[in-house]
């Protein structure tokens, strides 16, 4: 709009109809503009129509091409929405299992850790047998009686015992140290995979929030 047009438009306002960003001529004087200008040249004012008009649409045709772009990024980012939102719930599951996985391990490590010796394996009866062994030996080495030998016999029976039950280990505690290693190692492993699942999880949260706030601000461009 030329600076002519735009002082005769501040100038004379009770000839316009403000719609949006534009100015229109009013209606009940719409018809006497057209037969005025249809006088001075009827030609010029057709060439002029027909230019309008031609924008009219061209601007209409591009309003409803935009309309339908945004309609259709709306409908995108909803899909988009929904599928990060099923992702974002997978990971939630995995992110638990993960939890409850961890929190076995702890448990058997504990039990592991709070596992006791069977009472033969006790050092107190490993000293008892030997000493009790050692003092059968020597009563049958400094007696003379017939049954002596069988003092020494029982008492170097009780030294083997208790040598023979420290050596043992209960099924129980065998390879108990490397189970307990593979236990820690897999914890270990876990605590890694919880940390990426918790990023997973807060990328899927930060991704669905940008997206609704897409929609925001094309839902506003819409008005």
């Amino acid at each position: 709009m030329s600076e002519v047009v735009q002082e005769f438009v501040r100038s004379h306002p009770e000839f316009f109809k403000k719609t949006g960003d534009y100015y229109v001529l009013r209606s009940d004087i719409d018809d006497l503009v057209k037969q005025y200008a249809r006088i001075l040249d009827n030609d010029e004012y057709e060439r002029v129509r027909a230019l309008v008009e031609s924008i009219r649409k061209e601007n209409e045709e591009q309003r409803e091409h935009d309309i339908r772009y945004i309609k259709d990024e709306i409908n995108r980012l909803k899909s988009s929405i929904l599928k990060i939102g099923i992702q974002s719930d997978e990971q939630e599951d995995i992110l638990l299992d993960i939890k409850q996985r961890i929190a076995g391990i702890r448990a058997e490590l504990a039990n592991l850790s709070n596992a006791k010796n069977p009472w033969y394996h006790s050092n107190i009866v490993f000293l008892l047998l030997m000493g009790s062994g050692l003092v059968m030996m020597y009563i049958g080495i400094t007696i003379h009686v017939n049954t002596a030998s069988n003092y020494f016999f029982l008492g170097a029976f009780q030294c083997l015992l208790g040598v023979v039950l420290q050596e043992r280990k209960a099924p129980m505690c065998k390879n108990q140290g490397a189970k307990i290693s593979q236990l820690r190692e897999e914890h270990d492993q876990l605590i890694s995979k919880k940390q990426l699942a918790k990023i997973k999880r807060v990328t899927f949260v930060q991704q669905i929030s940008v997206a609704k706030q897409g929609i925001q601000n094309l839902l506003v461009s819409l008005q």
